[in-house]
């Protein structure tokens, strides 16, 4: 709002805006707008990355996905159009995961920075200015929120900030800005270390995201957890690291003391599964989220992995529900095994169901992206942009149309789906590509890497006996090559040859070629 004095004059808003149209209202007297301005400056990204398949609710998905992190992003990552806020969770799973497979921008030197990891790293910096005299790190930044604020600290979100300080690491291999986060690495970790119960166990506050059935409960969960867990690991692999060889003994003993009392204290025999939460000494049943965030970190034994995964995927599209600061209903939840109903859970969610490595999972994360993210895509082309909660199938519900929540299958779709995916530290400079096909009948497009984009096409015959492909591989780096195989006589020709003997192995349903480079088609029947 702008009280205007007499005479020519300009007004600037304070904050920025996203909007898709603008609306001037004169409440009283009369103006003449002499002109209207509108700055573009969001982050500059170049849109490198393409994907397209037989299914057009998955194109316009990807598109609608990269648009929506293109839109929010400007000095770092936004969550969304409206706060403009920096979260840690909302940087390091949607924002940076689908830049990372489609964006590029400008360097010092002129030359393009791919798969861009800057807008991660200011993340990681401002997280790291905010942080508290006793250690806890904001879950968002910056703010004007204070302690009496449900969202001021979020324990899994600052759990999380070491996992995106880990994915900086490895898309950079910058040990200097490692060094620089340590003393904060170090002074939450003792935060956390802290509040170690007797059963060895993490006593904080839930969260995950609004549909989890503990949602900001404090107690002693699985979910939060399994996340304390994993900062531990990758903080005893940053100190190694760095040369802290002290604290990445204190922090891997740690990591292995609480495996060990997680699975002793919240296995459930009769369920096959993990329990949900220790609350005033009760032990509370198994949840979706609480079998799916263990299984993401690694803390289920081989023994145990079949169980668990079986009682996820019998449960985790149960209907869900939402909570937001208050949660009176978590027993009601527990006992009626609530799903998955979030957005940005299913980050974890695609993961597991593509670390199954079954046909019948590659088929399974598409049509759950196809449940899940139709109406949205239908509902919102005008916007262009995907929401922070999903919409029922009359387009509904959603509580923003602009949110990088909605944005999670981009990744999936470009490096499963494409099956492109960098392995390792990005010095080693080494590819996997391994398409996900699922019962799509043909996939194309441009995965951006660290290394550039890399082009691939993969296209069925129609009666799915014959896989047709092209690859191309930048300069400099080697790919291995997971192709499909289609039949007990598969038999692979790439760049005219047939291949065979030692230069093929087959390992589970994948026949794979090594250190491929450059320009490369064939088929495999």
């Amino acid at each position: 709002k702008y009280i205007a004095r007499a005479g020519h004059q300009s007004f600037m808003t304070t904050d920025q805006w996203c909007s898709r149209y603008m609306i001037i209202k004169c409440e009283s007297g009369k103006v003449k707008i002499h002109g209207v301005k509108i700055t573009d400056r969001r982050y500059p990204f170049e849109r490198l990355g393409k994907f397209n398949c037989n299914d057009s609710v998955l194109n316009n998905l990807w598109d609608m996905a990269v648009k929506t992190i293109e839109v929010t992003t400007d000095d770092g990552y936004g969550s969304d159009a409206r706060e403009r806020n920096e979260w840690i969770q909302d940087a390091s799973k949607p924002s940076y995961q689908t830049s990372r497979v489609a964006l590029a921008a400008l360097g010092k030197d002129g030359n393009p920075v791919f798969s861009d990891p800057r807008p991660l790293k200011n993340m990681l910096r401002h997280a790291a200015q905010s942080q508290l005299p006793d250690g806890r790190l904001l879950a968002t930044f910056p703010t004007d929120r204070g302690p009496e604020d449900c969202h001021y600290v979020i324990e899994d979100y600052s759990c999380q900030w070491f996992e995106a300080l880990k994915m900086y690491y490895d898309a950079t291999g910058d040990k200097e800005f490692v060094s620089e986060m340590w003393p904060t690495a170090v002074a939450q970790l003792k935060w956390f270390l802290n509040r170690r119960t007797p059963r060895g166990l993490l006593l904080a506050r839930e969260y995950a995201s609004f549909d989890n059935p503990f949602a900001y409960v404090t107690c002693e969960g699985a979910t939060i957890n399994a996340y304390f867990y994993d900062a531990l690991r990758v903080s005893s692999e940053l100190a190694s690291l760095i040369g802290e060889n002290q604290k990445a003994a204190e922090y891997r003993q740690a990591a292995e003391q609480l495996k060990t009392a997680f699975n002793k204290e919240f296995w459930n025999e009769s369920e096959k599964a993990y329990n949900s939460a220790f609350l005033n000494d009760k032990l509370y049943a198994p949840t979706v989220h609480a079998q799916l965030i263990s299984l993401h970190y690694g803390l289920v034994p081989e023994d145990r992995l079949t169980d668990v995964r079986n009682w996820f995927l019998a449960n985790y599209k149960n209907p869900g529900t939402l909570h937001v600061c208050i949660n009176p209903d978590f027993e009601k939840m527990v006992n009626r095994k609530a799903g998955i109903d979030m957005p940005v859970i299913y980050y974890w969610v695609f993961n597991e169901l593509y670390r199954m490595d079954s046909e019948q999972m590659d088929q399974e994360a598409i049509h759950e992206m196809l449940r899940r993210w139709t109406p949205m895509v239908l509902y919102q082309k005008d916007a262009g942009t995907l929401s922070e909660i999903f919409t029922d199938e009359k387009g509904e519900g959603a509580s923003q149309s602009c949110h990088n929540y909605g944005a999670v299958p981009a990744y999936f779709l470009s490096s499963f789906v494409l099956g492109v995916r960098r392995v390792g530290n990005v010095h080693e400079k080494q590819l996997l590509i391994e398409p996900r096909l699922g019962d799509l009948t043909f996939a194309e497009g441009v995965v951006v890497t660290e290394f550039g984009p890399v082009p691939v096409s993969w296209k069925k015959s129609a009666d799915g006996q014959l896989l047709s492909f092209t690859v191309s591989i930048p300069e400099g780096v080697k790919a291995d090559i997971h192709f499909p195989i289609i039949s007990e006589k598969s038999t692979l020709t790439l760049n005219g040859k047939v291949l065979s003997g030692n230069k093929v192995k087959t390992e589970g349903r994948w026949m794979i070629v090594q250190n491929v480079s450059g320009e490369c088609s064939g088929s495999i029947n």
